[in-house]
């Protein structure tokens, strides 16, 4: 992580453990003012300009995002879709799936959005919610913590008849293996674009690490593509793309099936 990226997630969060004291996140203002702050930091120093995703999604076909928080990829998924497409995205959390829905909403796309109270795992029932009262991106399944529903990929497209699904992305605080396990079959059956966040030291959190992940992926056939600031790269090695992964806190990738 760059010392400016670094700096301005800091001032960020501080400004934010501050505002939740005093209430200013409750109000309409404050709430507006935190998801404007959250959306521009998203672009200037993590995904940059997501347009390049609109063309891994087909028409007619299902875009799922796990750990949505408060619908930054999801509001612009939903804008791409097309076709009788739509768009199913989990949150756990009560708060950023309140703001996930004021989210849709406001950008008038209930229609072919569906939000999910919950966390995406490998099994279907309840597991325990970490809250990070400082960090509203850090919740993160553990030992401890509140009950949340847990549902399976598999279910949650199997409950809806298997619509076809071209891209699934992941950004769940080291769980994302465990996420993966859970939609096996969808992903046997519709090999969707994967857009993932790496996170090595959360992945041994939770029992699994990088080079773990990226031969579970590439057993299926899937490539793997760095994703850096709007663009996509060519094929990489397993080897550099664990390279990648170490020295850093995270790295973004993009797995495609021939």
């Amino acid at each position: 992580m760059s010392s400016l990226k670094s700096g301005f997630q800091s001032l960020l969060l501080r400004l934010y453990k501050t505002a939740l004291a005093s209430g200013v996140t409750s109000t309409t203002w404050g709430r507006s003012l935190f998801e404007w702050c959250y959306e521009k930091y998203k672009i200037l120093f993590e995904v940059g300009d997501i347009g390049v995703l609109r063309s891994l999604i087909k028409p007619g076909t299902t875009v799922i995002d796990v750990g949505a928080n408060i619908g930054f990829f999801t509001r612009h998924f939903g804008r791409w879709v097309s076709g009788g497409g739509h768009v199913i995205a989990v949150e756990p959390e009560e708060t950023n799936f309140a703001r996930l829905n004021r989210t849709i909403a406001r950008h008038m796309l209930t229609a072919v959005v569906e939000t999910i109270q919950a966390v995406a795992a490998e099994t279907n029932g309840t597991l325990k919610l970490e809250i990070n009262p400082s960090h509203p991106a850090d919740h993160k399944i553990s030992e401890q913590g509140i009950p949340v529903r847990a549902v399976s990929l598999d279910t949650l497209l199997e409950e809806r008849q298997w619509p076809p699904v071209s891209l699934i992305k992941i950004d769940v605080q080291g769980a994302e293996e465990r996420v993966l396990r859970g939609g096996r079959k969808t992903i046997e059956r519709f090999h969707p674009a994967l857009f993932l966040e790496i996170d090595d030291e959360a992945l041994r959190r939770m029992n699994s690490d990088a080079e773990k992940l990226l031969r579970l992926l590439t057993n299926e056939g899937y490539s793997i593509h760095r994703w850096q600031r709007g663009r996509i790269s060519a094929p990489l090695l397993a080897s550099r793309a664990m390279s990648l992964c170490q020295g850093r806190r995270y790295a973004d990738f993009v797995f495609l099936h021939p």
